[in-house]
């Protein structure tokens, strides 16, 4: 598929969001924040609620960041309520052609990191400190008497083997939580493979949950790699 520049209608708020895309990821819908965000709000249908015009085809991959920006500035999004986009220059995503990634890898590769770069890094990789069992231990615990009085460690370890909280100490810490402010859990909005609406789960935890009750394996990792990428994971996409 060839790559083209796209203009998208959003049915529901009346906004268009132009962009650029190379002819590959047919998953790919645009990159725009207050686009993807509008996209989340309303549960879009993608089949029903947008609108897509292809407003020219490109031949030269290269030339992508250049005729969307002639589109841009066509339109003037920049000063035009009616686009999502904020500025009259591309910022589409990477479209280096195969050889050029090819000979960007070849450049890379085996690359050493030398001066201020190499003293950057090993700033970031200092040393821990070692206890007396050879155990690594923060900078910030160092002065801690348990760990320059290895016998009063070993003492207050063996007094609290074992040991449980009181019903008062429970309370206690219970009450010293009370008030703390506590992240907002992110909502998961699902969707099928034609991008219908299924249903919102309320955290990424409820979903691993079901997931996991039900035997139907659940990789958190490649989760988050694909609902990154806006691709399907478990035969559904994830918002």
């Amino acid at each position: 598929m060839k790559a083209y520049i796209y203009k998208k209608t959003l049915l529901i708020t009346g906004k268009s969001y132009i962009g650029q895309h190379n002819g590959k990821n047919i998953n790919y819908y645009g990159s725009g924040v207050d686009w993807k965000k509008d996209i989340k709000k309303y549960n879009i249908n993608w089949k029903k609620d947008i609108i897509t015009e292809i407003l020219e085809y490109v031949d030269d991959i290269s030339k992508l960041d250049e005729r969307e920006e002639y589109w841009l500035k066509h339109y003037d999004v920049v000063n035009n309520p009616l686009f999502y986009n904020k500025t009259n220059k591309p910022f589409g995503p990477i479209t280096h052609s195969d050889e050029t990634i090819s000979i960007l890898k070849d450049k890379l590769c085996g690359k050493k990191r030398e001066g201020e770069a190499l003293e950057n890094l090993q700033k970031g990789h200092k040393k821990r400190v070692l206890n007396i069992d050879g155990e690594k231990i923060s900078k910030a615990k160092k002065g801690h008497e348990c760990y320059r009085n290895p016998e009063r460690a070993d003492k207050i370890r063996k007094a609290n083997l074992g040991k449980k909280d009181t019903e008062e100490t429970k309370k206690k810490k219970s009450q010293a939580h009370l008030g703390k402010s506590t992240k907002p859990k992110k909502q998961i909005k699902e969707y099928d493979l034609e991008q219908n609406y299924i249903q919102t789960w309320n955290s990424v935890n409820e979903l691993i949950l079901y997931y996991k009750e039900n035997n139907l394996g659940f990789d958190y990792t490649t989760f988050l790699k694909k609902q990154k990428e806006n691709k399907p994971y478990k035969n559904r996409y994830w918002l």
